[in-house]
């Protein structure tokens, strides 16, 4: 048994240029991300950064990655993971905070954010600023 203290930094300093406003940030949902889940989407060492789209995933309950593409069935876009997670190498489920309202400024999302025109039609509690990405052909 080690009683040691141990500090693990992850991620830099949180980077929520993407919150157009404060409004939502008070009500986050609780939730369970299924680290598994984003392992094919290429986030790197496990890191999930907050602005990235998520769906709830109808077979188990829990949550992953909006499929921007159309091709993983993980059902509706629910609203934007509000803080940065690690997944331990995707091995964990994580508890995570869901921004489920609120203002989202487009070009500050994440890389791999997953927001697009049809996620944008089905996460009506949000006001968009900035242009939304077109869906993929």
């Amino acid at each position: 048994m080690n009683l040691g203290l141990a500090t693990e930094v992850f991620n830099p300093a949180e980077d929520h240029r993407w919150l157009g406003s404060k409004h939502g940030t008070d009500t986050a949902k609780t939730i369970t991300l299924d680290a598994s889940a984003f392992s094919a989407l290429g986030f790197a060492d496990g890191v999930v950064p907050s602005g990235v789209v998520l769906a709830k995933i109808t077979t188990s309950g829990l949550y992953g990655p909006y499929d921007k593409a159309g091709t993983g069935g993980l059902g509706t876009a629910v609203g934007f993971l509000f803080t940065t997670q690690n997944t331990e190498d995707f091995t964990v489920d994580t508890p995570a905070a869901l921004l489920w309202h609120g203002s989202v400024i487009v070009a500050s999302l994440p890389t791999d954010h997953g927001l697009n025109v049809t996620a944008a039609g089905q996460l009506t509690g949000f006001n968009f600023v900035g242009d939304i990405p077109a869906d993929p052909v």
